[in-house]
């Protein structure tokens, strides 16, 4: 019988793989850009921001607690996705990974990974089988 939770475990296995090809491709040249404007917003809401993706001119930052959703275009805060506690759609430590399949944002917690719609709403979690 096939776990259910595997397809997810491959597809953080894969940006993994992803990460490290890219890491692999940097150079520490100059970069020529096309960006007409460089701008530096700041982040007053994140406290311990550790990973980022960017989808649908949004920026989704995992921070200590929920994970922060910003406008790409003025850099406001335009809405918190969860919180640390147990329940439904809650982090045990915080979220610790992003990934975006679709219209999914699929965020790693201590031992489960939970599932959200991009807008935020929670779908549901996969747990960490227990170890025997």
């Amino acid at each position: 019988m096939r776990p259910r939770f595997l397809p997810i475990y491959i597809i953080f296995v894969l940006e993994l793989i992803a990460w490290a090809g890219l890491l692999a491709a940097v150079s520490f040249e100059p970069v020529k850009t096309q960006a007409r404007e460089v701008r530096i917003i700041p982040l007053p809401e994140a406290e311990e921001p550790h990973d980022i993706k960017v989808e649908n001119d949004e920026v989704f930052l995992s921070d200590r607690e929920s994970i922060l959703v910003y406008s790409l275009e003025d850099g406001h805060l335009r809405r918190r996705i969860g919180r640390r506690g147990q329940g439904p759609g809650e982090f045990l430590i915080g979220p610790l990974s992003l990934t975006v399949i679709d219209d999914r944002l699929i965020v790693g917690d201590i031992r489960r990974i939970l599932i959200f719609y991009l807008q935020g709403d929670y779908l549901g979690q996969v747990r960490e089988p227990a170890l025997r």
